[in-house]
């Protein structure tokens, strides 16, 4: 069995316009490969523009969602910008 692996790094998404224009092309592209469980897709980088939950909702709802229905593998590494840093600053002080 063929195992097809995509690796998308640093989408920087956040909700408008532009955005969620690129995420419907970027699933255009993604309908192409085969559906089931031989499809790995890696996330690397900053999957969010600045770590806030609305994005992170807007990005499982427009594309992680799914690519999980249509049995990918998931893969998550991710970046500087996947946190929220006031959040991070405040814990650190």
């Amino acid at each position: 069995m063929e195992t097809s692996i995509v690796h998308l790094s640093d989408l920087h998404f956040k909700n408008d316009v532009e955005n969620r224009f690129r995420i419907e092309k970027l699933r255009e592209d993604l309908a192409h490969l085969p559906l089931g469980s031989n499809v790995i897709t890696a996330f690397t980088g900053d999957l969010v523009q600045s770590g806030e939950q609305e994005q992170y909702d807007v990005l499982f709802e427009e594309l992680l969602g799914p690519l999980i229905e249509s049995d990918h593998h998931i893969a998550i590494v991710p970046g500087n910008h996947d946190v929220e840093r006031h959040l991070t600053d405040a814990e650190s002080a």
